[in-house]
């Protein structure tokens, strides 16, 4: 039960502390360190800091000489409110700045807040050239967009005027960073740059219905090209992962229609037509395959029949005990499922439909090549949401016939199958063990049979199965599937002829875990590349400190430790896309995480910031890992918080704080 498991223990000063203790006004300046940036080349770290009350900065610093650079960025806003529609989420963020620098490392820009002090006020934009860090804000802006890849030119949307009718577009200004030179193109509702800088694309809703469309601009020249006009309003701006084609949505009079355009074609073309055309949903998700060769959209579910009664309006709320969802789970729902939309898909070459989605299955999840997707059917379990978990019966499916083949049933949500990168194969858990089943042949292996060591969560204390310590997803070759136990990663082949434990963590009780430093996005599959070393993240059960190993390819010899904290915990936060450049942080109970610089070998870590150096003046004292056992005997940790000057020989008020395992953030 919750009440076993661990928790902290505060002692708390009755004598004054040499140090002064923390007050209101400590809390209200207490600063965060947000949006951690790296230049591509790695050369350049930028970083918001914002305090819990007040206006806030956006940091530059140039790694190499330390010099920096502050730009005021405003006040931080509250959390929006929770929408009701996600009663179910988790409460929303406070937002923060977003921060871009361009693709040669000559700017970097960032979104503003509005001054603490304004009464009332929009966002903006600063625009930093790094050579001697000049500055150029921009009021009122709504958004912006950097080329990935370039460094020349800027996008960005300002707010609508005022009294501007609803409806339509805003003004959206393209500028030369090296120039500063701006064209200005009004009435629009959506753009995107594309990565090198070379094409804008955009949405245009004007007073003149004609003029509406979509239309792009080469920067430089300021003569656009229509891809599409006059034919209502247009969405969805998307490219393909390899930004040579893109899609939109376009939609008039009840009707919606899927048009796609090449960077060589001089307009765009209809895709969809007639009555696939008409069944498509607006606001439904758009996305391409990882290779481009296929269109994933949302279809709208078939209209249900009008009543024809003439009878006059009641307004009630009908329920029936054979519901799939009781009443006030209903109403919280309601918007969403006016929302839904059902996952189809055009094959482009030769402009085929397949219809994947439906009221049987409203959860799709395709492959990067749109061939095969896995569904979702959880109708037979509806009922036991209210008084378990939510569970479904996952198929695959064919995304060229619509076929479908079952992969298992009644499996948890939380454990639904994952797909591998290439697509042949879905990993699930179910009943503490790990299953992959692949698509060309009916056949399910089970992986961590007779392995001698438990893949669930042996500490699990809810009245519920229990979960797994989880997994890091398949190879990039998809020949393996890396799996975790309490302490260890394994290799296991899809077909489990070959199962490997690649970490010695449990004989030292060291827990480890894969650390990816580089996304998938440039890689040519998802997924981990076992052909490039492994790096992995290790914590001490005994001390809650943390390392970082790194394990060759082929993983022959025992990883080799990198870095390693005894007393603190080390955290990895970001890495250049073009370099070696890396930056992590150290924390304990005194010691906030403060960014530091290191590279891939994670060595001479250099301090790069000092977010709150008034910390040096507060009476903080310390804190320790006890044991102890409870009543029935079960060993349990806890936390023992100390104040500063603490003298074992003197008693001191003790308060005590028990809530589910909370040993783990000693170096929080």
């Amino acid at each position: 039960m919750l009440s076993r498991a661990l928790g902290t223990l505060c002692i708390w000063p009755l004598l004054a502390l040499a140090a002064r203790p923390l007050t209101h006004d400590d809390y209200a300046d207490w600063k965060s360190i947000q949006t951690v940036t790296l230049s591509r080349d790695g050369k350049w770290l930028a970083y918001a800091l914002f305090p819990q009350e007040g206006n806030g900065h956006l940091v530059i610093r140039e790694i190499a000489t330390g010099k920096e650079h502050r730009e005021p960025v405003g006040a931080q806003p509250p959390p929006p409110e929770a929408d009701p529609d996600s009663a179910e989420s988790t409460p929303p963020r406070r937002p923060s700045i977003r921060i871009a620098f361009t693709g040669d490392s000559a700017f970097v820009t960032a979104s503003t807040f509005p001054d603490k002090t304004a009464a009332r006020g929009k966002n903006g934009l600063a625009i930093i050239g790094l050579a001697g860090f000049t500055t150029a804000r921009i009021a009122n802006v709504k958004s912006f967009a950097i080329p990935e890849h370039s460094g020349r030119w800027l996008a960005y949307l300002l707010e609508p005027e005022a009294k501007q009718k609803t409806g339509l577009g805003a003004e959206l200004r393209l500028r030369n960073l090296d120039t500063g030179a701006e064209t200005k193109v009004p009435f629009i509702t959506e753009y995107s740059l594309a990565k090198d800088g070379g094409t804008l694309v955009y949405a245009v809703s004007a007073s003149a219905p004609d003029a509406d469309g979509v239309y792009v601009l080469t920067p430089g020249n300021n003569t656009p090209q229509t891809l599409l006009s006059g034919l209502g309003k247009c969405s969805k701006l998307t490219w393909d992962r390899a930004q040579r084609q893109i899609v939109f949505l376009s939609a008039r009079e009840n009707q919606t229609v899927l048009h796609h355009w090449t960077r060589q074609a001089t307009t765009s073309r209809s895709v969809l037509v007639g009555p696939e055309a008409a069944a498509i949903f607006a606001k439904g998700a758009l996305s391409f395959s990882r290779d481009g060769e296929s269109v994933w959209f949302g279809t709208l579910p078939p209209a249900a029949p009008k009543a024809t009664a003439n009878t006059p309006g009641v307004a009630v709320d009908l329920w029936h005990w054979r519901d799939p969802l009781i009443q006030p789970m209903q109403k919280v729902r309601a918007t969403r499922e006016l929302d839904r939309s059902y996952q189809a898909v055009v094959h482009l070459k030769d402009r085929s439909v397949v219809q994947i989605g439906s009221t049987a299955l409203p959860t799709v999840t395709p492959t990067d090549d749109g061939l095969w997707a896995i569904g979702a059917d959880g109708r037979l379990y509806s009922t036991e949401v209210d008084h378990d978990t939510a569970y479904a019966d996952y198929y695959f499916i064919d995304a060229r016939s619509g076929e479908r083949r079952l992969i298992a049933t009644k499996l948890r949500s939380n454990t639904a199958p994952v797909w591998s990168g290439a697509g042949h194969h879905a990993l699930f858990y179910r009943d503490r063990d790990w299953y992959v089943s692949g698509v060309a042949a009916p056949v399910t292996y089970k992986l961590t049979r007779g392995l001698g060591a438990a893949f669930h969560n042996e500490q699990w204390d809810t009245p519920s199965a229990p979960a797994a310590h989880g997994h890091a997803g398949f190879t990039a070759d998809g020949r393996g599937v890396l799996l975790y136990d309490r302490y260890d990663v394994w290799l296991a082949a899809p077909d489990a002829s070959k199962v490997t434990r690649l970490t010695a963590g449990r004989e030292k009780r060291l827990q480890f875990r894969v650390l990816r430093l580089d996304s998938d996005e440039d890689a040519p599959a998802r997924g981990v590349d076992l052909s490039k070393p492994l790096y992995l993240t290790a914590t001490d059960e005994s001390t809650r400190g943390t390392g970082i190993y790194r394990l060759a390819p082929g993983g022959a010899e025992p990883p080799e430790k990198l870095a390693g904290e005894d007393n603190r915990a080390l955290q990895f936060v970001a890495k250049a896309k073009n370099a070696g450049t890396v930056v992590v942080t150290a924390s304990s109970f005194t010691q906030f995480p403060d960014l530091e610089i290191t590279d891939t070998a994670f060595s001479g870590r250099k301090k790069a910031t000092a977010a709150n150096p008034q910390a040096r003046d507060i009476a903080w004292g310390s804190a320790e890992l006890i044991s102890y056992r409870s009543t029935d005997g079960e060993p349990l940790r806890g936390i023992l918080i100390k104040p500063a000057g603490f003298d074992a020989s003197k008693q001191y008020p003790l308060l005590v704080y028990i809530y589910e395992r909370l040993s783990q953030g000693l170096h929080n």
